[in-house]
């Protein structure tokens, strides 16, 4: 599932398919959700999470 706070897109979007570039940039989403909006090319974790990497690293730095 999508990663949130408040708001879950439960399932995700995407759920079942590949990686998908808007899993993370969830556009309008979550548009009605309380705290939400537009969000063409972010998503509202602190640190996003990634796919799998040979480097074990798991999020994103902002």
């Amino acid at each position: 599932s999508v990663k949130t706070i408040g708001a879950p897109i439960a399932p995700g979007p995407f759920k079942g398919r590949s990686m998908n570039c808007r899993a993370c940039h969830l556009v309008d989403d979550v548009l009605e959700a309380p705290g939400g909006g537009m969000r063409s090319y972010t998503d509202f974790a602190r640190r996003s999470p990634i796919p799998a990497r040979a480097d074990g690293k798991t999020v994103a730095v902002r």
